[in-house]
């Protein structure tokens, strides 16, 4: 990329007559690199403040999760979600559900990982 640029300005300066000076280079490559500047949102997103606001914000989501879950931590009346449809169903456990067992006529695994 410098090479280019340097091209470029070696053929500006050319078509002028004019002798390469480094002080014109030197503010001929800080325009070019000040048209390239990144986007505000980019530079923001870099800064220490947002990075310590981001944790803080953080810290703040955790604490409120946790202070909506229940006092007691108790799970001893929490079930899963398989034991609701279960009981939605009326059935004990899956395998009266019908839904596990294999068919008669089904063919069965081949054993062929083991």
């Amino acid at each position: 990329m410098q090479k280019r640029e340097d091209d470029r300005l070696d053929a500006l300066l050319s078509a002028v007559r004019a002798e390469p000076d480094p002080r014109v280079w030197t503010r001929a490559r800080a325009r070019l690199a000040a048209e390239r500047e990144e986007p505000r949102w980019v530079t923001w997103l870099g800064r220490p403040v947002t990075l310590a606001a981001s944790a803080a914000m953080l810290v703040v989501a955790l604490g409120g999760s946790l202070l909506l879950q229940p006092a007691g931590g108790s799970t001893a009346d929490a079930t899963t979600l398989t034991d609701q449809l279960l009981a939605e169903r009326g059935a004990a456990s899956a395998d009266e559900l019908g839904g596990t067992a294999q068919a008669a006529d089904a063919a069965g695994d081949s054993g062929g990982l083991q």
